[in-house]
């Protein structure tokens, strides 16, 4: 067997690496060839605060109100993610979910949905996409009414027929007040 050398280059080389290939993987950039050209770009809009103004809306209005919750699975499905909901001093609301859970069966989609505690009645907050048709889903919906009294977030399994009717509950979470420090 011959004796192996270890020699201070190697970590150093591994370390080089390990930089390069974070400092690519940090890019939102994706390309590939001589030619340098992107073959995909994510864009994703996040709403930041800052300690002076906390977040703002588009046109400028203050938050006044933030809600934070867990969705999970429901009715033997497994899922999981975070849902918020802002609330703006000009009283519009933008409504978020990022749920992990397996694609939809062909012919199929997930819509999501708010409703008050207690109540049947739900507001309809568009379809669950997911960019890489893998188990990561997303939604953002923007409202110019003030729903925070709509505190129960509900993902359904939709039939891609033109129905309007909320579908099989799949996944579901309760948004809690979250006051900013």
């Amino acid at each position: 067997m011959l004796p192996y050398h270890f020699s201070m280059t190697q970590p150093l080389r591994s370390i080089f690496l390990l930089g390069c290939i974070l400092s690519v993987s940090a890019c939102n950039v994706v390309k590939i060839g001589k030619d340098e050209q992107p073959i995909g770009q994510t864009v994703v809009e996040r709403r930041m605060p800052s300690k002076k103004e906390g977040i703002l809306n588009k046109k400028g209005a203050k938050e006044v109100w933030l809600g934070v919750g867990p969705i999970a699975g429901m009715n033997n499905t497994p899922a999981n993610g975070v849902i918020q909901t802002h609330v703006f001093a000009d009283g519009s609301t933008v409504h978020t979910v990022q749920i992990n859970i397996l694609p939809p069966p062909k012919g199929k989609y997930f819509a999501g949905w708010l409703k008050k505690e207690g109540e049947v009645q739900m507001i309809r907050t568009g379809e669950l996409d997911s960019v890489f048709d893998d188990a990561r889903h997303a939604l953002t919906f923007e409202s110019a009414d003030d729903l925070r009294s709509y505190t129960t977030v509900v993902v359904t399994l939709q039939e891609d027929n033109g129905n309007s009717r909320p579908g099989t509950v799949v996944a579901e979470g309760v948004l809690k007040e979250m006051p900013r420090r």
